[in-house]
């Protein structure tokens, strides 16, 4: 396997060259989810928008990794998943401004998505976005995400069937193999309470924990629920809905 400097835009946007949609988004997308819990000092009144919109970023992200569907439009879908984070940005003060770098991460993940010549290079801006994010956070973060990336590049099996060995590494732990510090999981454990405080965001809490965790497997389900969730955002009714169906 080629070695791959993944602190250096150049080497990763290589690499991605190299590789399907499919791993770029699975890379791209547990890049983000990362970095995700950043959102936690985000200013109230810009939470849940921006939270909403990396949300639907990363799963879009997801979603494009599971080979099998070839006939949505991807353009499109990245698209509807990302749009209006420019305009909130410029609404946000220093704090958060600096903390929405993991939005960049989980946007250019969803576009990485899209079958265009922009796709490695999105998928490299959002790997460089999520490491910023990291760098930002302190306390070894930077040093662990550089960890967490190297170890998901060497799960790659190019002898296996390459569904199969996206699928696999989509079922890791986002941390699979590296010990994050006090720091990393007090973030982690701060976004989740802002989650849990509020049961509009239950499906959103149910499976971010379980991509955290590596134990989300119901990718066939996930991928139905996908459109659903385009067109229908964070309305409480349907995604409690959608929560019973995680949780059954």
């Amino acid at each position: 396997m080629t070695e791959v400097d993944f602190s250096k835009s150049s080497s990763d946007e290589e690499w991605f060259k190299t590789q399907s949609i499919e791993v770029r988004c699975a890379i791209s997308s547990r890049a983000a989810l990362r970095v995700l819990a950043n959102s936690a000092v985000i200013p109230e009144q810009s939470f849940e928008y921006i939270t909403l919109v990396a949300l639907r970023a990363i799963l879009t992200a997801v979603c494009r990794s599971i080979e099998s569907q070839q006939n949505l439009d991807w353009t499109v879908l990245s698209r509807t998943a990302i749009f209006g984070p420019a305009a909130i940005r410029t609404l946000l003060d220093e704090e958060g401004r600096h903390a929405t770098k993991h939005l960049s991460a989980a946007a250019l993940a969803a576009l990485a998505g899209a079958a265009s010549t922009s796709s490695a290079n999105c998928a490299s801006g959002s790997v460089m976005a999520a490491h910023s994010a990291a760098n930002d956070i302190g306390g070894g973060y930077y040093l662990a995400s550089l960890a967490a990336m190297k170890i998901d590049i060497s799960s790659i099996d190019y002898d296996d069937e390459m569904v199969a060995s996206v699928n696999k590494l989509r079922s890791r732990p986002v941390w699979d193999g590296v010990i994050i510090s006090g720091l990393n999981r007090s973030r982690h454990d701060d976004f989740i309470s802002i989650f849990y405080s509020d049961p509009k965001w239950s499906f959103w809490s149910d499976w971010y924990e379980r991509m955290w965790e590596g134990t989300f497997e119901d990718w066939a389900w996930l991928l139905k629920s996908f459109k659903f969730l385009m067109t229908y955002g964070r309305a409480t009714t349907q995604l409690k809905r959608l929560r019973l169906r995680l949780n059954g």
